[in-house]
């Protein structure tokens, strides 16, 4: 299985692995969904789940990420360019967005600075798991690689050897507001992964590896820069699961300034996702504002739990939160 770290793992139908394999991976193509980021999801969900133009990812405008299909399979929003290409479905209506004319292509909104970042955290994770390259794809050929844009294989923008992304003719996805923004998310996706901002050489492409479970923390510190963490139960970062009936507990302490700009110093824990061993997840929705100084943070974890997904929003600079798994019955 393929799935990204701080992502949620929201299945459309339960057939996902349904869906034939990729056969490699050369790109990471990015959208626009026209739609809000909770009703682009029941808009798939509802529209036939893996049968239609579903896609890998999906981002709002506060930065949250769904993955919608494991990447070790393919997605359907791509057309010629599925078996090849990581998908990324943007929230552009809803919170955070200005209502638009949706029968004006170019009036898409831009990106949000917080999707500019879920997008970079996208493109350098497909980076460091799939090999695909952090430069721009200027084309839809069969041999681009890096992070493009569906634009690139739509009529009449499509160069004449190039793959057919999409039938509808004219379509400007995700539209030149977000394309122009492109850059940044490559920038940023550099930096994450280290890359600095020179470009780098593409490397070649790789034969395809259903890569292995992602190495997590069993304790993270999350600041305005790192809002989101994965952390394993055990204390070795391996498979190890809470045996059923064991008590463990996500704990949390802040160090947070007094007041920024004159107002209250204040983050949001937005949500836990709890998965244990099979991949079955559990939702904590307890949002916990996060005001003091000094604050201590406590949620007993549900038995079975192997692996936590947490997100805390509006951490100031210099403010730290931090969180780490303790309790009784697990290795």
């Amino acid at each position: 299985m393929a799935r990204m770290p701080g992502a949620r793992w929201r299945p459309l139908a339960n057939n996902w692995a349904s869906q034939p394999r990729m056969s490699r991976y050369d790109l990471v193509i990015i959208h626009t969904a026209v739609g809000s980021f909770e009703g682009t999801f029941s808009w798939f969900s509802n529209s036939g789940g893996y049968v239609g133009a579903e896609s890998h990812f999906m981002t709002s405008g506060a930065g949250d990420i769904d993955q919608y299909q494991d990447t070790a399979r393919q997605a359907e929003a791509n057309g010629a360019a599925n078996p090849r290409a990581v998908s990324v479905e943007n929230a552009d209506m809803g919170p955070g967005f200005p209502a638009w004319n949706t029968r004006d292509g170019n009036a898409v909104p831009a990106f949000t600075a917080a999707q500019i970042e879920a997008n970079a955290r996208i493109c350098a994770w497909a980076h460091l798991t799939h090999g695909v390259p952090l430069v721009a794809a200027d084309t839809s050929r069969p041999n681009a690689r890096g992070i493009g844009f569906h634009r690139l294989g739509v009529d009449p923008y499509r160069v004449p050897d190039g793959e057919r992304w999409s039938s509808s003719y004219g379509k400007t996805c995700p539209a030149p507001r977000r394309i122009a923004q492109i850059p940044q998310i490559i920038a940023r996706a550099r930096q994450i992964v280290g890359a600095g901002t020179t470009t780098p050489t593409p490397p070649a492409p790789a034969p395809v590896v259903v890569p292995k479970e992602a190495v997590t923390m069993r304790s993270v510190q999350l600041t305005a820069d790192q809002p989101a963490a994965v952390l394993t139960v055990d204390a070795v970062g391996t498979s190890a699961v809470m045996p059923k009936g064991a008590k463990a507990w996500l704990q949390g302490a802040a160090f947070m300034p007094d007041q920024v700009d004159g107002k209250p110093a204040k983050a949001l824990l937005q949500w836990l996702v709890c998965l244990d061993a099979a991949g079955k997840s559990t939702r904590v929705e307890k949002p916990v504002e996060i005001i003091h100084r000094w604050q201590l943070i406590g949620f007993e974890l549900p038995a079975g739990t192997s692996v936590v997904e947490l997100r805390v929003t509006g951490i100031p600079k210099g403010g730290v939160v931090g969180f780490h798994i303790d309790g009784v019955g697990h290795a």
